[in-house]
Protein backbone atom coordinates (compact mmCIF):
# COMPACT_ATOMS: atom_id res chain seq x y z
CA UNK A 1 0.00 0.00 0.00
CA UNK A 2 1.43 3.39 -1.26
CA UNK A 3 1.99 6.15 1.55
CA UNK A 4 0.35 9.52 1.00
CA UNK A 5 1.66 12.53 2.15
CA UNK A 6 -0.60 15.31 3.29
CA UNK A 7 0.65 19.28 2.71
CA UNK A 8 -2.05 21.26 4.48
CA UNK A 9 -2.55 24.61 4.23
CA UNK A 10 -4.26 27.46 6.30
CA UNK A 11 -7.59 26.71 5.06
CA UNK A 12 -6.54 22.55 5.33
CA UNK A 13 -8.88 20.47 8.42
CA UNK A 14 -6.64 18.00 10.60
CA UNK A 15 -8.71 15.03 10.54
CA UNK A 16 -7.03 13.51 13.45
CA UNK A 17 -5.60 14.05 16.71
CA UNK A 18 -6.85 16.49 19.65
CA UNK A 19 -7.69 19.20 17.17
CA UNK A 20 -9.79 16.73 14.55
CA UNK A 21 -12.26 19.25 13.50
CA UNK A 22 -10.02 22.57 13.01
CA UNK A 23 -8.30 24.27 10.42
CA UNK A 24 -4.95 24.77 10.71
CA UNK A 25 -5.83 28.83 10.86
CA UNK A 26 -7.70 27.87 13.77
CA UNK A 27 -5.07 26.32 15.54
CA UNK A 28 -2.67 29.21 14.90
CA UNK A 29 -5.33 31.42 16.37
CA UNK A 30 -5.14 29.26 19.45
CA UNK A 31 -1.43 29.79 19.63
CA UNK A 32 -0.50 26.27 19.60
CA UNK A 33 2.58 26.27 17.51
CA UNK A 34 4.04 23.67 19.56
CA UNK A 35 1.29 21.26 18.93
CA UNK A 36 1.52 22.14 15.09
CA UNK A 37 5.58 21.62 15.15
CA UNK A 38 5.11 17.84 17.21
CA UNK A 39 2.65 17.03 14.51
CA UNK A 40 5.06 18.39 11.60
CA UNK A 41 8.29 16.45 13.04
CA UNK A 42 6.45 13.25 14.68
CA UNK A 43 4.01 12.18 11.61
CA UNK A 44 6.11 11.39 8.54
CA UNK A 45 2.99 11.79 6.34
CA UNK A 46 1.92 15.28 7.18
CA UNK A 47 3.80 18.08 6.15
CA UNK A 48 3.24 22.16 6.08
CA UNK A 49 3.66 25.22 3.36
CA UNK A 50 6.36 27.20 4.08
CA UNK A 51 4.11 29.67 5.40
CA UNK A 52 3.34 27.77 7.94
CA UNK A 53 6.55 26.73 9.06
CA UNK A 54 7.85 29.87 9.64
CA UNK A 55 5.06 31.09 11.96
CA UNK A 56 5.50 27.71 13.92
CA UNK A 57 9.26 28.16 14.06
CA UNK A 58 10.21 24.82 11.95
CA UNK A 59 11.30 26.46 8.57
CA UNK A 60 14.64 26.59 9.24
CA UNK A 61 14.88 23.28 10.61
CA UNK A 62 12.67 21.66 7.49
CA UNK A 63 13.08 17.70 7.33
CA UNK A 64 13.20 15.24 4.46
CA UNK A 65 9.71 13.79 3.98
CA UNK A 66 8.26 11.63 4.27
CA UNK A 67 9.78 11.01 7.59
CA UNK A 68 10.15 12.10 11.10
CA UNK A 69 12.77 13.47 13.24
CA UNK A 70 11.96 13.61 17.38
CA UNK A 71 15.90 14.48 18.06
CA UNK A 72 15.13 17.92 15.44
CA UNK A 73 11.84 18.38 17.60
CA UNK A 74 13.21 18.51 20.60
CA UNK A 75 16.05 21.02 19.57
CA UNK A 76 13.49 23.21 17.77
CA UNK A 77 10.88 23.24 21.08
CA UNK A 78 14.05 24.55 23.21
CA UNK A 79 14.73 27.33 20.68
CA UNK A 80 11.02 28.10 20.82
CA UNK A 81 11.37 28.22 24.39
CA UNK A 82 14.59 30.86 24.53
CA UNK A 83 12.74 33.01 21.49
CA UNK A 84 10.74 36.21 22.35
CA UNK A 85 6.72 36.40 21.34
CA UNK A 86 5.70 35.69 17.89
CA UNK A 87 5.31 38.66 15.82
CA UNK A 88 1.18 37.59 15.13
CA UNK A 89 1.19 38.10 19.43
CA UNK A 90 2.46 41.40 19.31
CA UNK A 91 0.35 42.61 16.22
CA UNK A 92 -3.00 40.95 17.75
CA UNK A 93 -2.02 42.83 21.58
CA UNK A 94 -0.27 46.19 20.16
CA UNK A 95 -3.45 47.84 20.94
CA UNK A 96 -3.10 47.14 24.72
CA UNK A 97 0.04 47.25 25.94
CA UNK A 98 -1.45 46.70 29.62
CA UNK A 99 -2.78 43.37 28.62
CA UNK A 100 -0.38 40.62 30.96
CA UNK A 101 0.77 37.30 29.93
CA UNK A 102 -1.84 35.52 32.47
CA UNK A 103 -4.65 37.84 30.73
CA UNK A 104 -3.74 36.47 27.79
CA UNK A 105 -3.50 32.90 28.74
CA UNK A 106 -6.94 33.05 30.07
CA UNK A 107 -8.24 34.43 26.80
CA UNK A 108 -6.52 31.18 24.82
CA UNK A 109 -8.28 29.03 27.32
CA UNK A 110 -11.58 30.69 27.34
CA UNK A 111 -11.41 30.41 23.29
CA UNK A 112 -10.96 26.60 23.61
CA UNK A 113 -13.36 26.28 25.82
CA UNK A 114 -15.84 28.11 23.50
CA UNK A 115 -14.76 26.33 20.30
CA UNK A 116 -14.84 22.98 21.92
CA UNK A 117 -18.29 23.48 23.78
CA UNK A 118 -21.52 20.89 23.03
CA UNK A 119 -23.72 23.70 22.26
CA UNK A 120 -21.22 24.74 19.54
CA UNK A 121 -20.63 21.30 18.23
CA UNK A 122 -24.26 20.53 17.54
CA UNK A 123 -24.74 23.84 15.60
CA UNK A 124 -21.64 23.55 13.81
CA UNK A 125 -23.40 19.98 12.87
CA UNK A 126 -26.97 21.47 12.67
CA UNK A 127 -25.21 23.65 9.45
Amino acid sequence: MATLKRKLTRKSTMNFGKFADCTVQHILDLQKHRYLRTIYYTNSNIDFFDDILIEIGAFEHKIEKPGKDLDMLEYVDKLADMKIPSISKLKSWSHNRSVKKANYVNFIKSTEKQYFKKSANRARNQK
